[in-house]
């Protein structure tokens, strides 16, 4: 279903306060009586970050009401663009409230699709907000872009610990694998899809988190010297995807989100 003008307006506000709504019941331990961290903490698994990193949400949030407050506008009403990302926005904010339900449940096993289901919609999102769609430093550049970009680059990160998270919960130890083998092999795939993301679009926001929550991973895991600094690795490599990027898009006429 596409939601257009004044139904998608008010559609996309309702569908954030039911996110928002969950969350709160999550993080004060009303869900099923124990907060998102502390199920987090019973997994003994490598590629989850340290707990200072999951602060990264209140920024998420305020930057998705500062969205749904800008595409509420009377002026955006028939907004094209913003009608395009509108189903996908709200699909993104029922995907989130069910993911922490599920989570919050012991559903592990349901929880990895759901969350794989999200990260789709946020690139849905990112990849209609193209470069040159919005030119320069623009309000509407700080409330489209990078709201986004953010939320996508957490959820990219959050995804592959989820999948480490459900396994784990499976019953799965990593066979014909080590647990160093596994952290390469995901930290690349981390590297790959930001890299993507920087040459596509060039958007900051998105690697500066992915380099954000791999820090955690390394003070997380600092036990253990493979690991922290295999995240280092590509904490660097993400770095330089971005700037190559960077670098590649200024010497062409499209705007580049910084």
């Amino acid at each position: 279903m596409v939601f257009q003008g004044k139904l998608r307006q008010w559609v996309c506000g309702l569908s954030l306060i039911l996110t928002l709504a969950v969350n709160a019941l999550a993080s004060t331990g009303i869900m099923n009586g124990v907060t998102t961290g502390e199920i987090s903490d019973q997994f003994d698994v490598f590629l989850i970050p340290a707990g200072y990193v999951f602060s990264i949400w209140g920024i998420i949030y305020l930057g998705l009401i500062a969205f749904t407050v800008f595409q509420a506008r009377s002026v955006h009403r028939n907004d094209e663009e913003l009608d395009r990302i509108g189903s996908w926005f709200i699909a993104s904010n029922l995907l989130n409230a069910v993911w922490i339900v599920l989570f919050h449940y012991g559903l592990f096993l349901l929880t990895l699709p759901v969350i794989a289901l999200l990260l789709y919609t946020l690139v849905r999102i990112i990849l209609i907000l193209e470069p040159g769609t919005t030119i320069g430093p623009t309000p509407r550049l700080w409330l489209t872009h990078l709201p986004f970009g953010v939320y996508l680059g957490w959820v990219t990160v959050a995804t592959v610990a989820n999948a480490v998270q459900t396994l784990d919960a499976a019953g799965y130890t990593g066979t014909p694998f080590s647990a160093e083998t596994w952290a390469l092999i995901l930290y690349g795939a981390i590297v790959l899809i930001s890299w993507f993301f920087s040459f596509r679009s060039a958007n900051l926001p998105h690697a500066l988190v992915v380099v954000w929550a791999l820090i955690g991973i390394t003070v997380a895991d600092s036990g253990n010297t493979l690991i922290a600094g295999a995240a280092w690795v590509a904490v660097g490599l993400v770095v330089i995807g971005y700037v190559l990027a960077y670098a590649l898009r200024s010497r062409h006429a499209g705007p580049v989100v910084v």
